[in-house]
């Protein structure tokens, strides 16, 4: 919204004197606060009073306050603003004239002297010490000397004598709660009213040994051989300031990572290999990902999500969605592992025996799977195992497992046994099976010639960020719109989105400068500042 805003003051002889601004943004704000676009000062002005945005092209003026403002001599909470109307906020007075092309709003800005001076009238009467036949010298002697006992010398008893001190806090008298500057946070209440268990020397500041005291597991943000980056030299207190509004001891506005982050090197060396990042939606670099080597992995996203199906157990066609495989933790930030019983093994079974094909070999290294190979056809062969492909000789009587007695004929059978084992060891690990999936490795070991190389799947990408998918999961944000998986056809693919995708919904973390339609988005949305692999916070200033 661009507004034009024309500053009028009169002078001698009724002079008008104009200055012209423009504003251009979401929302232009008027209060007596010093961060608003548009400062009113009266003191019958609250600190953030209205604001004037755009409502379907209209530039709309809205209350914050209770008190309302007054449009053409009326009180209200809400009015759309058009050439000729006058807005009154206390002694300050717009009126909208028709704005020029290419600007939305434009109005005139005025104190109203009359308004003003009556407002400059409202001043209680003070205390009259001659009306009351006082003398003022003792009196404010009197009052002094009150305020030193009451503030500070009997708060200040209690620090002598701990038993004291329990006695004041209970009592009617002032104790060293007197001097708390502001309420404690909820995550301190714990601590009740308690001061000496941060405060452990009177009248010092918080010491970084009485937070680590409690929090031990607090990790550090920077590795101790690191670029030196001045935080070893910090405070606790420095980011975590107990006894403020709002009662929060978490940080979260930017300037708490951008004071540094902004221009990274100037703090942590040319050599640091982070780039700058000063603000989500337009000052933040590229997402960078986690290493995550060769996948080692045969799966074809495009083939499993194929609309029309695919082939399932018992030859149904089975549709697939991205549910199937990939479910959330139960905090809803990243993906449970993908597991071969959990997720495949009901359409890639493991069979390997045509006479039984409930028989299957476990999902494990190559030389497990040969083994239970061959103890399988070992214990078949030995109890006249009926398999018209591993011998051609007519079928003999079926014999009582363990009473073959004759060494020779025992030797033969668990030769022939031997052989079918490694036929269908063949057949899994060159020709289906294993090697539908996996990358498969020679050996050239006789007795155990395959490798079956290892799936490295990372479950993190991006281990620096947060990300909960349960926050995700709307109507809105299907999964294919941030993970283009329907058209990936090799394992290798990582189907992370770009920062662009994110910045559809995610904007700045300045709300002034966010954009229409974007959640305000800062650092420790997505960020967090200890890192526990650095070992518990050693800062240098105890």
């Amino acid at each position: 919204m661009k507004v034009l805003i024309r500053f009028l003051r009169r002078g001698q002889a009724n002079a008008v004197e104009a200055k012209e601004r423009l504003f251009d943004g979401e929302a232009l704000t008027l209060g007596r606060s010093t961060d608003q676009v548009l400062q009113l000062k009266d003191r019958r002005v609250a600190l953030r009073h209205a604001s004037i945005a755009l409502r379907a092209g209209t530039p709309v003026i809205a209350s914050r306050s209770p008190a309302g403002i007054v449009v053409n001599d009326t009180l209200c909470r809400d009015a759309a603003l058009r050439a000729g109307d006058t807005v009154r906020i206390g002694a300050n007075v717009l009126r909208v004239f028709e704005p020029p092309a290419g600007i939305d709003l434009g109005f005139s800005f005025e104190l109203d002297a009359e308004v003003a001076a009556e407002a400059a009238g409202l001043d209680s009467r003070r205390l009259d010490f001659q009306a009351l036949s006082w003398r003022r010298a003792p009196v404010n002697w009197a009052l002094a000397a009150a305020t030193l006992a009451l503030s500070l010398v009997i708060p200040a008893s209690g620090l002598l004598d701990e038993g004291w001190q329990d006695r004041l806090r209970g009592g009617p008298l002032p104790d060293d709660g007197f001097w708390i500057s502001g309420p404690l946070s909820p995550a301190h209440h714990n601590v009740g009213w308690r001061c000496e268990t941060c405060h452990q020397q009177p009248f010092e500041r918080v010491r970084n040994v009485a937070c680590t005291d409690c929090h031990a597991g607090v990790g550090r943000h920077f590795a101790a051989d690191g670029p030196v980056t001045g935080l070893e030299t910090m405070r606790c207190a420095g980011c975590h300031a107990e006894h403020n509004e709002p009662a929060t001891l978490v940080r979260r506005d930017d300037a708490l990572c951008t004071d540094c982050h902004a221009d990274i090197a100037a703090v942590a060396g040319a050599g640091a290999g982070i780039e700058d990042a000063a603000d989500f939606h337009d000052a933040h670099p590229e997402f960078r990902l986690a290493a995550g080597g060769p996948q080692r992995l045969k799966f074809p996203h495009d083939v499993h999500l194929d609309p029309e199906g695919i082939e399932g157990k018992d030859g149904k066609d089975v549709v697939m969605a991205c549910g199937d495989c990939h479910r959330p933790e139960a905090d809803g930030g990243r993906m449970q592992p993908v597991t071969m019983l959990a997720h495949c093994a009901d359409c890639h079974r493991l069979d390997f025996d045509p006479a039984f094909p409930d028989a299957t070999v476990p999902h494990t290294d190559a030389s497990t799977v040969l083994r239970r190979l061959v103890e399988y056809y070992s214990r078949s062969f030995l109890e006249l195992y009926p398999d018209p492909q591993a011998t051609a000789q007519p079928a003999r009587l079926a014999r009582v497992p363990g009473r073959v007695t004759d060494a020779r004929e025992r030797a033969r059978l668990l030769q022939q046994a031997r052989e079918r084992a490694f036929t269908v060891a063949r057949d899994l690990f060159e020709r289906r099976s294993c090697h539908d999936c996996h990358e498969i490795a020679a050996t050239g070991d006789p007795d155990d010639p395959w490798k079956v190389e290892p799936a490295k799947l990372r479950t993190a990408w991006m281990p620096k960020a947060r990300f909960n998918h349960a926050r995700h999961s709307t109507a809105l944000s299907e999964c294919g719109l941030c993970h283009d998986a329907a058209r990936s056809k090799d394992a290798a693919d990582v189907l992370m989105p770009k920062i662009e995708d994110c910045r559809e919904c995610h904007g700045s973390g300045d709300w002034h400068r966010n954009p229409q339609n974007r959640v305000q988005s800062s650092c420790t949305m997505c960020h967090g500042f200890h890192d526990a692999r650095h070992g518990a916070w050693e800062g240098a200033v105890r």
